[in-house]
């Protein structure tokens, strides 16, 4: 299940408008799904210095990702941006989710889950979320001045929400399929 929560959520400073929440089940799935990617680049670069050319190792991050294999780590190297190495694309239909989530291996899966859209107070969003995607007060603002951009279709397939996690932020961009537009709406916050 996916819970979308419409709220004012206040974490780390930042105010969150919408949080899509991930139950433990689809969260597990995602995970054992990446986890066999992990290990499959990890062992690859371990061998060889890289995976099929791409995330090349020098010498001391070699030696690094062999030490943390001998102690039974699975930790692949992404490159700088490190981080989550999957991008996530959500595309809201009536009653359910359609999650597509791609590894920067360039491997797909789909996960297609019942979701519930609430509005809900912030306690609730802080007392109820364990792991999922969040759009924040100034990117939703970006959102909302975007001429693409019809409020009554927010949760409707009309509107692709695209989330890519890296070590310094999350990059959202939001993507209507009526026009094929696409918009950009991160807020780096630096």
């Amino acid at each position: 299940m996916i819970t979308v929560y419409k709220t004012s959520y206040e974490l780390h400073g930042k105010t969150y408008v919408r949080c899509f929440s991930f139950s433990a089940e689809v969260s597990d799935q995602i995970d054992r799904w990446q986890a066999v990617w992990d290990k499959i680049v990890f062992d690859e670069q371990v061998k060889t210095g890289s995976f099929r050319g791409r995330f090349q190792l020098d010498d001391f991050m070699l030696q690094l990702l062999r030490a943390k294999k001998e102690q039974g780590i699975i930790r692949p190297y992404y490159g700088a941006s490190g981080g989550n190495p999957c991008l996530y694309k959500l595309q809201i239909k009536p009653s359910t989710c359609l999650i597509r989530v791609t590894h920067s291996v360039e491997e797909n899966t789909e996960v297609e889950a019942a979701v519930t859209i609430l509005q809900a107070a912030a306690s609730v969003v802080a007392q109820n979320h364990q792991r999922g995607l969040m759009i924040g007060e100034q990117e939703y603002c970006k959102l909302q001045q975007w001429r693409f951009w019809r409020p009554r279709d927010e949760f409707t397939g009309r509107y692709v929400y695209q989330f890519a996690p890296a070590s310094i932020g999350l990059e959202i961009q939001v993507t209507d399929t009526r026009s094929q537009e696409t918009i950009d709406i991160t807020d780096w916050n630096w």
